[in-house]
Parts: structure tokens; sequence; C-alpha cells
């Protein structure tokens, strides 16, 4: 197994961690849920970029027939991921930073994406 695929491996282990402690913000405290959300974000672009030539390649050749029919599900749900986790983070600081008259609107579209993904 070569270092880049450890890596991967310990990367997604810890993102699975850090996505379970994310469905009770009473788990350790919202202090935890929040930081755990900036480590998770980073984490995510950290994966991105180890698997950029992937995405690259596929993006490059989605509509091409050659590519299975496996592979374009992958990249698509992949892609749908990417911004429902890209919405709960927004939203999270969001939820933060708006203000009073607008939280609910900001906690609404993190919960709804928070249980998509």
């Amino acid at each position: 197994m070569t270092n880049k695929n450890k890596i991967k491996i310990a990367l997604d282990i810890c993102m699975i961690f850090l996505f379970i402690t994310f469905f009770d913000k009473n788990f350790v405290n919202m202090k935890f849920h929040m930081l755990s959300g900036i480590i998770f974000a980073v984490f995510i672009l950290i994966h991105m970029f180890i698997n950029r030539k992937w995405i690259i390649s596929i993006s490059k050749k989605l509509f091409d027939k050659k590519i299975k029919l496996r592979i374009k599900i992958s990249y698509i749900v992949s892609f749908l991921l990417l911004i429902s986790v890209g919405l709960i983070i927004v939203s999270g600081f969001y939820i933060i930073l708006a203000p009073v008259n607008r939280k609910m609107f900001w906690k609404m579209i993190h919960y709804t994406f928070s249980y998509i993904s």
C-alpha cells in the first residue's frame, strides 16, 4: 500500500468520525461542533487536492461513452455531496454571523442539507 493510499484511508476515517459527531452538536459541546466543522472543511479540500487527477480526468470525459456508468454515478454523487457539504459549511458560518432575523433561514438550510448528506 502506498503512502498516498494510507493518507487517503486515514483522512476518510477522520472525516467519517467527524461527520458522525456532527449529528449531536451537544456530543461534546458547541465549540467542538464548530471547530470540527472547520477541520472537516479543510479535510475536504485536502481530499479533493489528493484526488485532483481523478476529478480532472473524469470531468473532461464525463459524457464519453467509454466511461463506465458506475464511475459516472460516483462522480455525480460526489459532486452533489460536495455541494451539500459546501452549503452546510457556509450556512454554519451564517448561523453564527447572520442577524437574528436571518438565523432561522440559515439553520433550516444547515439542517436540511445535513440530513440530505
